[in-house]
């Protein structure tokens, strides 16, 4: 939400300048992999991987019985 109010992260924008397309993701995890795609990775880190861990968490709450910190 905070991407779509601001249009990024104050930190990449005091650090990169105002260029939305570079993340600070991305420009760390290039130096170690080259190759790596810029659409890709953002996609990934602002797509996926929270639906990945959202989904992890309530599997484990489901599966192990473990009771949420905060329930509705």
């Amino acid at each position: 939400m905070y991407y779509s109010i601001r249009g990024g992260c104050d930190i990449t924008f005091w650090q990169f300048g105002d260029d939305t397309n570079t993340t600070f993701v991305w420009f760390y995890l290039r130096k170690i992999f080259p190759k790596l795609d810029q659409r890709k990775t953002k996609f990934f880190v602002r797509i996926i991987l929270p639906t990945l861990l959202v989904a992890i968490s309530f599997l484990t709450q489901y599966f192990y019985g473990y009771n949420p910190y905060v329930s509705f």
